[in-house]
């Protein structure tokens, strides 16, 4: 059994669950399960180096172990658009639970900091040439070095001694692509406590610009300026006071509405991701709250990402539903777009309660506190509960589960300990970080939340 199984599921973890529950918010919540403190297992340091004098010919393959020397993770990096000529238009690296299936670059990477995107592609691990040349190669975190904080580890991963290859010349459409004839690569691996995600964690810079005019197809990197990003969960890097949305916090007076997400009825409406404004064009439900005074204060929300319906392969009639990014929810300041919900992140998994997934809410998953259909939320002196009742479901095109239509009963109480401007994180892990069958049998709590 692999080390992390070892941890999670050890005795001593399950003789301190009766505790545990005594200590939470959710404690009369219908559980069965036992609640685990979860900590990734301890890896062991790796610094490696390769020179690839034939950058076509690159191939890292470096397992990473536990302290015991049980294999935990692949480190791979695979040229993009090797040449036969020996040069490459980049090098994509990924990383991927041991014993699970590599596909190489159609593989599904741990690298990437969005959990609803794993393609390496769209993340730091891939480098394209001209990430690595003149000014964008000492640009921080997407040039010649980068750092990814994940599971327990921080892997450094550094380009050196580059050659460049001739320009390759493409049509339709035009575009010009940088290519690397050879090149060296520094790997090190070093244990990181306090990387508690299960992906790579977001990191406060933004991507370089692109070179203006912007030609979509023949696009060039601008690394002149480096651009700060807010990092999700992140309130003291000023993004807050820049929405004004500091306290102190108008009142709140108790009610509640039910809403029904129909994905057949509410047809027409753009999706709006997590961690993106939602204009009005993209709520496809909304609810007003009010203070004491029948004062309008915010607006609940919801975007559904809906799939069209229609005969499958075998014939059988598929409605429309809510699939692959499921629905996402959101509390607004009256006119403006800003999601209240969407820094309310687990550190474990990147995920957070404001956005659901179909399968969160099948079966014994559903139970899971803060993760299933029942879901709280702590801020601005208020207490926001959401409530999901009578779900459809539906074969998903993503998933073995898409959400034909649920109900949603909110709730919205005074709370006065609700002090953070924006959600505060959840109180348990997202069972999704696991691996295996029933992942959501039992509460995954940080070490330091169960009392030990």
């Amino acid at each position: 059994m692999p080390d992390w199984h070892l941890d999670i599921l050890s005795m001593n973890a399950f003789a301190r669950s009766f505790t545990c529950l005594l200590l939470f918010p959710w404690a009369g919540h219908p559980w069965t399960g036992a609640i685990i403190p979860f900590e990734w297992p301890q890896v062991r340091p790796t610094d490696q180096s390769y020179a690839f004098p034939i950058a076509s010919r690159a191939d890292v393959n470096l397992l990473i172990v536990s302290m015991a020397g049980s294999p935990l993770y692949r480190f791979r990096c695979v040229p993009d658009f090797p040449a036969e000529s020996g040069t490459m238009d980049g090098l994509g690296c990924y990383l991927i639970v041991a014993g699970s299936k590599d596909d190489e670059l159609d593989s599904a990477t741990l690298l990437d900091d969005d959990p609803m995107e794993q393609r390496i592609p769209h993340g730091r691990g891939q480098i394209w040439t001209d990430a690595v040349r003149a000014s964008c190669a000492s640009y921080p975190e997407y040039g010649a070095e980068r750092h990814f904080r994940l599971r327990g580890m921080k892997i450094t991963l550094r380009m050196t001694s580059v050659e460049f290859g001739p320009n390759e010349e493409y049509q339709n459409p035009t575009r010009t692509v940088g290519t690397i004839r050879s090149f060296g690569l520094k790997v090190t691996v070093a244990p990181d406590p306090g990387a508690m995600s299960a992906i790579a964690e977001p990191i406060p810079i933004v991507p370089p610009t692109w070179k203006k005019p912007l030609n979509s197809w023949n696009a060039h990197p601008d690394c002149s300026t480096v651009v700060p990003a807010h990092v999700p969960g992140n309130v003291t890097d000023g993004l807050m006071e820049k929405q004004g949305l500091l306290g102190p916090f108008p009142p709140v007076a108790s009610q509640e509405k039910t809403l029904v997400l129909n994905a057949e009825q509410e047809q027409g409406h753009d999706f709006a991701f997590l961690r993106t404004p939602m204009p009005p064009d993209a709520r496809m439900v909304s609810w007003s709250i009010s203070g004491p005074g029948h004062e309008h204060l915010y607006d609940v929300a919801c975007s559904g990402y809906e799939a069209a319906g229609g005969p499958d392969l075998q014939g059988n009639v598929i409605p429309r539903r809510f699939d692959r990014y499921g629905i996402v929810c959101g509390l607004f300041l009256p006119g403006k777009d800003f999601n209240l919900l969407a820094d309310g992140v687990d550190r474990y998994s990147q995920m957070n309660p404001a956005q659901i997934l179909p399968g969160q809410l099948f079966g014994e998953c559903g139970d899971y506190p803060d993760w299933g259909r029942h879901r709280v939320f702590h801020l601005r002196g208020m207490r926001l509960t959401m409530r999901f009742a009578d779900p459809v479901f539906t074969t998903g095109d993503f998933a073995p589960h898409a959400l034909a239509s649920a109900r949603l009963a909110l709730q919205v109480e005074p709370d006065p300990s609700a002090t953070s401007p924006v959600a505060a994180p959840p109180e348990t892990i997202y069972w999704g970080i696991l691996n295996g069958p029933n992942p959501c049998q039992n509460v995954l709590v940080a070490p330091n939340k169960s009392g030990s």
